[in-house]
């Protein structure tokens, strides 16, 4: 660990700490919770099927 110059005591002790700081951040549950409102699907039965061809045969011209 030369980018940080800690003695072998130094990363003794650093090591389990940030272990221990690790599994105490993942074992906390998160409280908050947020209601999302339903939301209907719409499906529109007009679109034209040749839609998606018209969109390819367009990214021709541009590229």
């Amino acid at each position: 660990m030369q980018e940080l110059n800690l003695t072998t005591d130094q990363l003794l002790i650093l090591f389990p700490f940030l272990i221990l700081l690790l599994l105490i951040t993942l074992s906390t549950h998160s409280y908050i919770e947020i209601d999302l409102p339903d939301i209907e699907q719409r499906t529109n039965k007009e679109i034209n099927p040749n839609y998606g061809a018209y969109i390819q045969a367009q990214s021709k011209y541009h590229n």
